[in-house]
């Protein structure tokens, strides 16, 4: 009877294995090339949610409310406070929250739609750390302009020029 007890005790408690093997919030470690560049990190509502210089690391929920997952934008600024990089970070579903429910199928409605994705212990990082690789000739970030020009504004070689219909 008593090892009956216990077992069944054991099973309650490992049926929701990722709100017990993983975690619902991560360490990423925000790095770049060079270093002591400012960084933000923005959640997937465009909330600032951590701040700081880099190398540093920044403790990040990895859910984003009820079956799903979280995603942050790091967005890297130089030594003017110009953006020069943005790195995504991702979530995926744990190996615990697949693997543990599919062994415990008696607990699956209860760990599976319920435990796990409440403690958002069901999604880990596809990456712990981030690195942008800043180019140190480039001190802001490129961004191709159209320009507009009439004719007679060209300057190259108007013969090579083709013509548009303009449905005239």
């Amino acid at each position: 009877m008593r090892i009956t007890a216990a077992a069944f005790s054991l099973l309650i408690l490992f049926s929701s294995c990722a709100s017990l093997f993983s975690k619902s919030s991560y360490p990423i470690k925000i790095d770049s090339n060079p270093d002591d560049l400012k960084f933000e990190v923005f959640n997937r509502d465009g909330f600032k949610v951590a701040l700081g210089k880099t190398p540093q690391i920044v403790n990040l929920r990895s859910s984003a409310g009820y079956f799903q997952p979280e995603s942050y934008s790091v967005v890297f600024y130089g030594s003017e406070n110009e953006e020069v990089s943005r790195l995504p970070i991702n979530f995926h579903a744990d190996g615990w929250y697949i693997g543990g429910n599919l062994v415990w199928l008696w607990a699956m409605p209860i760990t599976y739609l319920i435990i796990d994705p409440l403690t958002g212990a069901m999604w880990t990082p596809n990456q712990k750390y981030i690195l942008a690789n800043i180019d140190k000739s480039t001190s802001s970030v490129d961004v191709p302009i159209l320009k507009v020009l009439t004719i007679d504004q060209f300057e190259g070689e108007k013969s090579s020029l083709i013509p548009v219909d303009n449905g005239e």
